[in-house]
């Protein structure tokens, strides 16, 4: 496969050992290779700990840590470690606000959190099971009689974007401009790329906030606006800090998730007979799959 790939010593800050600063494999850039046997093995190549000079986005460096032990210590430790300060969205346009809450550390966490936990209980979440239900036998009759589908494009993007959507009180017909402002952000190749795909999501998500507060309704979005930072409403940057969070996690997170897990039992029939014989077993195997992938 090749020595990980060694970056100019010139272009790198002072405190950066040369021999650390390597090209990241995981990058937008690797088109046309498989990530499963190409990509992914030379990110277990080279030193545990690397300076990945396009770890971010191209032209947004960050350190690498390849041992989980090492990573757990990192989360764990509050004094040498902090989410704060690492708005990498923001800081492609030259600003400075936060995705809320992972950009956010201690007690500014916990507020945010405090908001946003009574939006995502599990008895909400039951409430979208019908009709989460329904859609999958929309988009899986769509496909049935083919005997085959394209996994992603024909059930695993759209299902949980429309249920995003509609929670959120976005219009689905725009649901294609969305997910190509999500791709551009995940995998641009350029800088320009990711940053005007950035004002695009901005632009959209303050007018909603806007016309949310105008007019409220039931939407996730309108009940996000109505929650309260301790005793106060939260500024229209953090609205749009918590919304912009929701976005792209409602538009890639499940996609992606779905996609690992759905390539482990294609690769593992013997998984899939397992469950088709006693469909009991799918909520354990779901956790054990979420446990398996989650890292990913």
């Amino acid at each position: 496969m090749g020595d990980p790939v060694i970056a100019e010593a010139s272009s790198l800050p002072a405190h950066v050992p040369p021999e650390l600063a390597l090209e990241w494999p995981l990058s937008p850039e690797a088109v046309g290779q498989d990530p499963f046997t190409e990509i992914i093995p030379r990110v277990h190549q080279g030193p545990e700990v690397f300076y990945a000079v396009n770890g971010l986005a191209p032209g947004m460096p960050s350190w690498i840590f390849r041992r989980a032990e090492d990573v757990r210590d990192i989360f764990r430790d509050k004094v040498h470690f902090t989410s704060a300060g690492r708005p990498t969205l923001s800081h492609m346009l030259g600003e400075s606000w936060k995705v809320i809450p992972v950009d956010t550390d201690g007690e500014e966490h916990a507020a945010f959190r405090a908001l946003l936990n009574p939006l995502f209980t599990p008895a909400r979440a039951a409430q979208l099971v019908d009709g989460a239900h329904e859609l999958a036998r929309e988009l899986i009759g769509r496909f049935a009689n083919n005997n085959r589908c394209e996994f992603i494009g024909d059930f695993a993007r759209p299902l949980p974007v429309i249920l995003f959507l509609n929670m959120m009180g976005f219009p689905q017909e725009r649901m294609e401009e969305f997910l190509e402002w999500e791709a551009a952000i995940i995998s641009g190749t350029s800088l320009e790329q990711r940053q005007s795909a950035v004002i695009n999501i901005r632009t959209f998500l303050l007018e909603a906030i806007a016309k949310r507060r105008a007019n409220p309704g039931e939407d996730l979005l309108s009940e996000l606006m109505r929650g309260k930072l301790g005793e106060r409403d939260p500024t229209e940057t953090e609205l749009f800090g918590m919304a912009l969070n929701l976005f792209l996690g409602g538009l890639d997170t499940i996609t992606s998730m779905a996609g690992w897990h759905f390539r482990h039992l294609a690769m593992h029939p013997e998984h899939q007979a397992a469950l088709g014989a006693d469909p009991a077993m799918i909520p354990t195997a779901l956790e054990e799959l979420l446990r398996a992938f989650l890292e990913y």
